[in-house]
């Protein structure tokens, strides 16, 4: 079935969904806390199609805009259904748009709060290990507050009469890959102290366990039980060195 953007538009608000994605080469998809699921009922769209689709919201002055723009930012409202904010850009050399709902009532916290959310064992893991390598005693005489110093300073000098000058404009470095630092920052971590994940050891109580496996807070417990002086200020590997 050929769409039109009336019934997606229904059918978007209907579902739920928060958005509304027309690209050629795919049916049309909304996306639904957070996941984008396809509209099947329809047909796969070619760029014909979602040109179509997308100038069917557009006047003619909006469509001369984006011709010569190749991008364009509007909204619209369909009374008893809802407005709704849009943005048509060209993709592939296709018309492609992007379709946000802006409803007219105001849904409570218990309609719009997400729904549970597996997490995988290695998600799990991941977060546990990160908690493990970074988690310490806090020692605020180690941290400055640099913003606050600067802005005294101003201050001061604007009290005593002083010219104050800008400071000079730094161009802002690329944002870095997440995903990437994390993985990095994780290996770090594990080569640091250059020892490998210890095996099960015999702890000062004499129970034998895998005392790697456990977390430093774990660690830091065990610690205080056995009253190992200056365990405060010692890593996870060197709580398990002297536990062992």
């Amino acid at each position: 079935m050929a769409a039109n953007m009336a019934d997606l538009l229904q059918i978007m608000v209907d579902r739920g969904a928060s958005d509304l994605h027309i690209t050629s080469g795919t049916y049309p998809q909304i996306r639904v806390n957070g996941r984008l699921t396809q509209l099947t009922q329809f047909e796969v769209l070619a760029p014909q199609d979602t040109q179509r689709l997308s100038y069917s919201v557009l006047n003619e002055a909006q469509k001369q805009k984006f011709e010569e723009d190749n991008e364009l930012d509007l909204s619209f409202g369909i009374q008893g259904l809802a407005r709704f904010r849009c943005n048509v850009y060209r993709q592939r050399g296709a018309v492609a748009t992007a379709i946000r709902v802006i409803p007219f009532k105001i849904r409570s916290f218990d309609e719009i709060k997400p729904q549970r959310t597996e997490v995988s064992k290695e998600e799990l893991a991941m977060a546990e290990q990160l908690i493990d390598n970074f988690a310490g005693d806090f020692e605020p005489h180690k941290y400055k507050d640099t913003y606050r110093d600067a802005l005294c300073e101003i201050i001061r000098d604007k009290r005593a009469g002083k010219e104050v000058h800008h400071a000079p404009e730094t161009e802002e470095a690329a944002p870095p890959d997440l995903l990437e630092a994390l993985r990095a920052s994780i290996a770090a971590a594990d080569r640091g102290r250059g020892r490998p994940p210890r095996r099960a050891s015999r702890s000062r109580n004499g129970s034998r366990g895998d005392l790697s496996g456990l977390s430093k807070a774990e660690l830091d417990h065990r610690a205080r039980k056995a009253k190992i002086p200056g365990r405060s200020k010692m890593s996870k590997d060197e709580l398990i060195e002297a536990l062992s």
